[in-house]
């Protein structure tokens, strides 16, 4: 068995995440089992801020929301991190 996932996305820590994920091996007996090998290659989008402090003194031009859009001032960033 060999299955490829393709990555085009992610949110939170992950938003903007893009690359695969391989995954090799075969079904044990009774499919209650798989055996086998994975292999990532993953690539990570623009920082989250995850304190006030991360927005402060320009930090905020460097980080984005959890859906990998970049903030447009420091108190845009600040507000993401107090919304559910």
């Amino acid at each position: 068995m060999s299955l490829i996932l393709n990555v085009t996305g992610g949110t939170g820590t992950y938003a903007g995440a893009t690359g695969t994920i391989n995954l090799n091996g075969f079904i044990g007996a009774g499919a209650a089992t798989i055996v086998g090998t994975a292999s990532a290659s993953i690539a990570y989008g623009t920082p989250v801020p995850t304190s006030p402090l991360d927005c402060l003194n320009g930090g905020w031009r460097n980080l984005a929301n959890a859906n990998g859009q970049p903030f447009k001032s420091a108190g845009q960033c600040v507000a993401s991190i107090f919304r559910p």
